[in-house]
């Protein structure tokens, strides 16, 4: 697809809404990446450029602001755009979605995210994602879609510590690499409730000590869904109540893949889905499940603290099902995945 056809895509499920109330720039969520404050300073982005005054650009690269939205639509990046250190960017209420080019959170910290679309599209550089961020501490990522990343959707790495990810869709990457997430060489990493859709793999590649809590997988298309670190060196991880749905596109039932017995988890509650008839009947996932793909099972939880709000399996099916997750509220791109995972293995695409 061209990407002035892409662009046109983006920019028909954006509608204008009414502004919500100005975010508080105090700590909120779960995980790890709660301990992120954010910004204090009041800043409203009041147009769709790329910079200048009043534009996201320029809001987001000031430490300290809060950055809130007095318009809605659709933002076009001319080059990459670098979060600030101590900075909110909240787009509750704007209908708000990023394209064109990566934003990224490398060398910061204390930043939160919530309520953005971001979807970088064919029309970016294609080595990086759509959100992306290394070196970089106490990050809270909340109820945001990101979408269309030409290397992953989402990518955190670099030794980074303190991150969540939370009540996300992430997926239907592009070309080259379609992938999901990356998280490489990470500490204290919380990735719950997020709905991980339309990838080739990375759903999202785990080289990391993290709380894997609650994930929906849907419709891996060429190599798996969950990638294994496959290091040298052991990480850990809770990988608790998550469900894999083989969808349409689907050429393998490697719901994991490239784990080795360096990937080091505790599992509890997971359901796989195999067989592509339409209706949400998986199985719980046996250990035996896990070993055979090379994983080292732990006896006990490894990360208790901090608490993340657990539901079964089915449970976190039907809340991404529902269009909780992802940038509220959900627009017709958005739809169109919830669409293919409530086919429950009969519809799905690679790339938009």
């Amino acid at each position: 697809m061209k990407t002035t056809n892409l662009t046109t895509l983006i920019c028909a499920g954006v509608a204008a809404l009414s502004l919500a109330a100005a975010p508080r720039a105090l700590a909120f969520g779960y995980g790890y990446g709660s301990v992120a404050t954010g910004g204090t300073t009041a800043y409203k982005v009041t147009n769709l450029n790329d910079s200048g005054s009043g534009s996201f650009r320029t809001g987001v690269t000031t430490s300290g602001n809060n950055v809130t939205f007095s318009v809605s639509g659709t933002i076009v990046l001319k080059s990459e755009v670098g979060i600030a250190s101590n900075v909110t960017i909240d787009g509750t209420g704007a209908n708000v979605t990023i394209v064109s080019n990566s934003v990224s959170f490398s060398n910061s910290h204390n930043i939160i995210i919530k309520n953005m679309r971001f979807r970088e599209g064919l029309a970016g550089d294609s080595g990086k994602c759509s959100l992306q961020g290394s070196s970089c501490h106490e990050i809270m990522v909340d109820h945001c879609s990101i979408e269309m990343g030409r290397w992953d959707c989402f990518e955190c790495t670099g030794s980074s510590s303190n991150v969540t990810v939370e009540y996300c869709m992430i997926g239907q990457g592009v070309d080259p690499q379609y992938f999901g997430g990356l998280f490489d060489g990470e500490h204290r990493i919380s990735i719950h409730h997020n709905l991980w859709i339309d990838d080739n793999n990375r759903n999202p590649k785990l080289k990391a000590n993290s709380q894997y809590i609650n994930n929906v997988v849907y419709d891996w298309i060429d190599a798996g869904g969950v990638e294994g670190g496959h290091s040298s060196a052991p990480w850990k991880s809770d990988f608790i109540n998550n469900y894999f749905i083989k969808g349409p596109l689907s050429s393998n039932n490697d719901w994991l893949n490239d784990c080795s017995s360096n990937d080091q988890w505790y599992v509890t509650g997971n359901y796989y889905d195999l067989d592509n008839n339409g209706s949400l009947n998986g199985t719980a996932i046996p250990n035996s499940a896990f070993t055979g793909f090379g994983v080292t099972l732990l006896s006990s939880q490894q990360y208790s603290s901090p608490s993340i709000p657990t539901d079964s399996a089915a449970s976190a099916v039907s809340q991404a099902a529902g269009g909780s997750w992802g940038c509220q509220p959900i627009d017709s791109f958005d739809s169109t995945l919830l669409g293919y995972l409530k086919s429950y293995g009969k519809s799905g695409r690679k790339g938009p």
